[in-house]
């Protein structure tokens, strides 16, 4: 069934959500649908402060003030005002992704529950917690977010209003799929009891495979240096695990001073080290790029410790980039062992993945080939829209027939 029109709202039309939103806009219109996408900026929250400065002042509460540390993870709980509105129309498509500032949760509430074709793509876990964008290892999400640790005792209470103010949007859903990038989202998602009435999908973000494309270099076996990339937004936020990398390649480098140890970050910060040559790129918003950093890398490493489904990481196999990630969220889904790349249990094991990397257990090019051809099965935008526009036509059929 054709799908006559899908409006995708985020907070952002940039970062994590923001892309995914508008790299299915723009699949979706190469097929000829009309699709756009709703938002309140192109950048990020600081970016709204002379527009929208109750919403940032909202924003900058949360980060400074409901968290009991900087160190901790992110944090949304007073940063909810909806400045978006959602056309009722049978035939229009509603797909939901970061919501918080451009849909309030009574907004989304009163749309799930009604007949209008709606899908929410979760990026992160603060669909269904309290106010957390991942909640590491607490397992109060299960429950009701009761005595949340991340917040200052004076908004435990708040906490556990908002985790029942959302537990209530998925009651009695009608016209509603909820979807997530890896399954070890959903699992997540699921333990929270909120999504009972809820049909779920589990759909690989998309990214452009057309952009992201390997060269001659991915094609060539070295073993006297070796390129270590990483990337994000903050390469000093704890949770990105930067820190230990350097110190990992380190000890690497002191073992085998015969092989030239380099380290390519893809992010704003400042990360130094007396033993490695480290070189960062900044904040680039420029896709192109990020493209051609990723070429630059031998192999991709993320030690993150909080992920559902990294982009960098899709970005870098499309580049014909193996990758070393830990074992943790999503990321183990997006490797096959031994073959585009390699899973850590611990990130002490990381030297070892090296070694088998720089020296003859694995051939590198095979490898890249591979990382390459299971980006194309799996993340591109051709594949990914036509899973999510079989999911539409669902909709609107069910609609249709009410």
């Amino acid at each position: 069934m054709l799908v006559p029109s899908v409006c995708h709202y985020s907070f952002s039309s940039s970062g994590g959500a923001g892309r995914v939103a508008s790299q299915l806009s723009r699949g979706l219109n190469d097929l000829g649908v009309q699709s756009y996408v709703e938002s309140i900026t192109d950048g990020d929250i600081r970016d709204c402060a002379h527009r929208h400065p109750i919403l940032t002042g909202q924003a900058l509460f949360d980060y400074f003030f409901v968290r009991k540390s900087r160190d901790q993870n992110l944090f949304t709980l007073y940063r909810k005002a909806g400045r978006g509105k959602f056309k009722s129309h049978k035939n229009l498509v509603h797909h939901l992704h970061w919501t918080p500032g451009v849909a309030a949760v009574p907004q989304i509430k009163n749309l799930i529950q009604s007949d209008s074709p709606t899908v929410w793509t979760l990026h992160d876990m603060w669909p269904f917690t309290g106010g957390c964008h991942y909640s590491m290892e607490c397992d109060h999400f299960t429950k009701n977010c009761n005595g949340c640790p991340q917040v200052r005792s004076i908004f435990l209470r708040s906490v556990e209003e908002s985790y029942q103010s959302k537990k209530q949007m998925f009651m009695g859903s009608k016209s509603f799929v909820a979807v997530t990038p890896s399954r070890w989202l959903r699992n997540q998602a699921e333990q929270s009891g909120m999504f009972t009435d809820c049909q779920f999908e589990v759909i690989s973000n998309p990214i452009d495979t057309d952009l992201f494309l390997p060269n001659e270099r991915s094609q060539v076996s070295k073993s006297m240096e070796l390129v270590v990339g990483c990337n994000a937004v903050n390469l000093n936020d704890p949770i990105k695990g930067i820190g230990t990398l350097v110190y990992i390649l380190e000890k690497f480098q002191n073992q085998h001073p015969d092989i030239k140890v380099k380290i390519l970050a893809i992010g704003s910060g400042d990360i130094s080290s007396k033993r490695i040559e480290i070189t960062t790129t900044g904040y680039l918003s420029d896709q192109g790029q990020i493209a051609t950093s990723y070429l630059q890398m031998d192999i991709f490493v993320s030690l993150a410790t909080a992920e559902v489904f990294p982009l960098s990481i899709a970005e870098a196999q499309s580049c014909g980039i193996p990758v070393i990630c830990l074992k943790r969220g999503g990321m183990p889904e997006m490797i096959r062992e031994n073959i585009n790349g390699f899973v850590l249990q611990d990130p002490s094991e990381l030297v070892k993945a090296l070694e088998r990397f720089a020296g003859s257990d694995v051939n590198r090019v095979e490898m890249a080939v591979a990382a390459r051809r299971h980006a194309l099965a799996n993340y591109s935008t051709q594949v990914v829209v036509k899973k999510y526009s079989d999911i539409y036509s669902g909709l609107i059929s069910e609609g249709t027939d009410l």
